[in-house]
C-alpha cells in the first residue's frame, strides 16, 4: 500500500472477487459484468491516498461501491454487511493512528469549507458505529472540536429538523444566550440559542469576536457524549429557527429549576435532590469534566427526574 491507505478495502476486495467468480454472477452477460469490473479496478486506484484525504472522500467511495454492489445484486447480502463491519473497524484504527501523527493532525486542522465538513462527518460516523475505546474517542473528539472551532463547521448528524411552535420571547436569559420553549416532533424541548452566529468564515469570526461561537462548539462536543440518568441529554443542534444563530436542543424540564421546584414544593425532598445532583456530578468527574457553574438554576426537573445542565 506504500504511504497511502485504502478506505473500504474489504468491501472493494469482496466486489472484485465477486466479479471474478463464477456462479451466481455468471448469469450476467459480459457486456454488463466487464464494465463493472473495470470500474472497480479504476476505483481501487483512486481510493489509495493519505489518511486525511481518504477520510474526506470515504463517503463518496462508499456510495460508488454500493452502487456497483447493487448492480451485482449484492447490496443487501449478509456477506456485504460483514465486509462493511470489517471496514468500519479498520477505519476506526486509521483514525486512531491519525491522531497519533503530528503531521496528519496539522493537515486536518488546515481543512476548510467542504473538506472540513466531509472530514467531520466521516469521523463522526466512525465514532458512532465502531468500538473505539473511551480514551481514543476522547482524543479524536478533541481534534474534531479544534477543527470545528477553526472551520466553523459541525457534523451534520448533530442537526435536528422539524422544530416548531417556538416561543416568540425567551423564557430565560444568561450571558451565553437565551432559552426558548419549542416542540420537536410533538415533544416539548428547550432551545438554548447562541448569542452570536457561527459563521463558516474564520475571518468573519475574528472580526465579530465570536468567542461564544467557539464556546458553543466546545459545549456541544462535550455535552453530546454524556449519557447519565441525572445529566440532561443533548438532543441535537437547531439551525433553522433563528438563522444565522444556532441553538442547542434538550428536553424541556416541566418543573423548572431546582430553585423553582423548592419554592413550589418546599424543601422536603432536598436530600433526594442533593443525592441525585451528587450522582450526576460524580459522573461528570468520571468523564474528566468540571462543571464550573453548578448552582440551583443549573439543575432542572422533569417529573421526578433531575438533570444537570
Amino acid at each position: 500500500m506504500g504511504n497511502g491507505i485504502i478506505i473500504y478495502q474489504n468491501l472493494l476486495a469482496f466486489l472484485l472477487r465477486s466479479c471474478g467468480e463464477s456462479g451466481g454472477l455468471s448469469v450476467m452477460p459480459p457486456d454488463v459484468l466487464d464494465p463493472l469490473n473495470q470500474s472497480l479496478q479504476e476505483l481501487s486506484k483512486t481510493m489509495r491516498s493519505d489518511p486525511v484525504s481518504a477520510l474526506i472522500h470515504s463517503a463518496e467511495h462508499r456510495a460508488r461501491l454500493l452502487q456497483i454492489a447493487e448492480r451485482l445484486a449484492l447490496k443487501y447480502t449478509s456477506q456485504l454487511q460483514e465486509q462493511l463491519h470489517l471496514d468500519g473497524e479498520q477505519m476506526a484504527r486509521h483514525v486512531v493512528d491519525l491522531v497519533d501523527s503530528a503531521d496528519n493532525k496539522a493537515a486536518v486542522l488546515s481543512l476548510r469549507d467542504e473538506e472540513a465538513q466531509r472530514f467531520l462527518d466521516a469521523v463522526d460516523d466512525i465514532l458512532s458505529n465502531s468500538s473505539i475505546s473511551h480514551t481514543d474517542a476522547w482524543r479524536i473528539q478533541r481534534l474534531m472540536l479544534k477543527l470545528s472551532e477553526s472551520s466553523g463547521k459541525l457534523p451534520l448528524a448533530l442537526f435536528v429538523r422539524n422544530i416548531s411552535h417556538c416561543d416568540r420571547y425567551f423564557r430565560e436569559r444568561g450571558g451565553f444566550g437565551e432559552v426558548y420553549q419549542a416542540s420537536l416532533n410533538g415533544r416539548t424541548v428547550a432551545l438554548k440559542r447562541l448569542s452570536t452566529s457561527l459563521t463558516a468564515n474564520i475571518e468573519d469570526q475574528r472580526r465579530a469576536q465570536v468567542l461564544p461561537a467557539k464556546r458553543f462548539c466546545r459545549e456541544v462536543f462535550t455535552w453530546r457524549r454524556l449519557r447519565h440518568k441525572f445529566v440532561l441529554p443533548l438532543m441535537g443542534v437547531d439551525r433553522d429557527t433563528f438563522p444565522p444563530f444556532l441553538a442547542m436542543v434538550s428536553p424541556w424540564m416541566e418543573h423548572g429549576t431546582a430553585l423553582d421546584y423548592s419554592r413550589k414544593n418546599g424543601i422536603g425532598s432536598v436530600d433526594r435532590l442533593l443525592f441525585e445532583i451528587a450522582q450526576g456530578l460524580s459522573y461528570l468527574h468520571s468523564m474528566n469534566i468540571v462543571h464550573g457553574d453548578l448552582r440551583g438554576v443549573r439543575v432542572s426537573l422533569l417529573d421526578h427526574d433531575l438533570g444537570l445542565n
